[in-house]
């Protein structure tokens, strides 16, 4: 008897480390904790007030535009033009905002043409059937093109005062956070809550069996890449309000921050496999690794390199964990 209670103990300790691990968020979260109590011990000025808003500011426009890649990668997609499309937003922004003179309006003219973007990535992968890595791939050296062509030999600016939305604060903390938290709410309540939120995981989980039951597959898929591209020109405003000028590079290797953040925070590239805070993790993780580099010294040519491996790094671990949750429960 006694005996048995030891393995049944045993048993049930096993059994709750499987359900925590079985979480796609827990490993990111631990990475966050071990690599902020790395910086803070091996980076002078890391644990300050400032710097860590600035690392939350930092953290916001890679996670606006993660939260949005969030559910196309969980219907089983992807996107690789975030980036270009973050550029042409953000010159949307300064253009409209200069011959307006509002800053709202200029806003207003970001995101509708991030959403506009959106609307060709999703009809042409949803309904022409072109895979979406040819699609976004082609999307991404479009716009990029037109970028350089158009603008690649000035910056272009903004008057201070139509900064509001990137350095402004309330009650001590920056408006991009609020901004970011606001996006993350929006997706947690769309995700959890709502049918289409549920379409998403069913479609990228078994396209076939989302097809037999009936699903609206096509809406589904173009309502993804839209609120991708919505979130692509709010990042675009924020961007643009932090930095004050932009030139024809910006958003250059965003889309590979962007991957990043959705993969290291648990989101499976398979499809089907995540969670609505999986973006806002690993957001907030990326910025961790990239604000203790900056002090450390490291040199900006490692960022590619340490991008790449941190995405491989977590497909690595998304496979694991899947191999040993299935493993315990079969």
């Amino acid at each position: 008897m006694e005996v048995d209670n030891v393995v049944r103990e045993d048993m049930s300790a096993v059994s709750v480390w499987v359900r925590l691990f079985s979480k796609p968020t827990t490993p990111s979260i631990i990475f966050i904790i071990a690599l902020f109590l790395y910086f803070s011990i091996v980076a002078k000025g890391f644990l300050t007030s400032q710097n860590i808003e600035a690392i939350i500011m930092q953290s916001s426009i890679i996670g606006i535009m993660a939260i949005g890649l969030n559910q196309v990668i969980l219907a089983g997609e992807i996107d690789i033009s975030t980036g270009s499309v973050l550029a042409v937003c953000c010159y949307a922004f300064g253009l409209v905002t200069n011959a307006s003179g509002s800053a709202l309006v200029g806003a207003v003219a970001a995101v509708i043409f991030g959403g506009i973007c959106g609307i060709l990535n999703g009809v042409l992968v949803a309904l022409v059937k072109i895979p979406s890595f040819i699609v976004t791939l082609a999307t991404m050296n479009v716009l990029r093109g037109l970028v350089l062509v158009y603008f690649g030999d000035g910056a272009l600016g903004v008057l201070p005062g139509q900064r509001g939305l990137g350095m402004s604060g309330f009650l001590g903390i920056n408006i991009s956070s609020y901004i970011l938290l606001i996006v993350f709410l929006i997706f947690l309540y769309l995700s959890e809550h709502t049918e289409w939120g549920r379409n998403v995981y069913a479609i990228g989980g078994n396209m076939r069996a989302a097809r037999l039951a009936g699903l609206p597959i096509n809406s589904t898929l173009i309502r993804t890449f839209v609120y991708l591209g919505l979130c692509c020109g709010l990042a675009g405003v924020v961007l643009f309000s932090q930095i004050g000028q932009v030139q024809a590079i910006v958003g250059t290797n965003y889309e590979l921050k962007v991957i990043a953040a959705v993969a290291i925070g648990g989101t499976s590239m398979d499809g089907g496999r995540g969670s609505a805070f999986a973006p806002l993790i690993g957001s907030i993780l990326l910025g961790i690794i990239l604000n203790g580099m900056s002090i450390m010294a490291v040199p900006g040519t490692f960022e590619i390199f340490m991008f790449g491996l941190v995405i491989l790094l977590a497909v690595t671990v998304d496979a694991v964990r899947h191999k040993v949750v299935n493993r315990h429960y079969e």
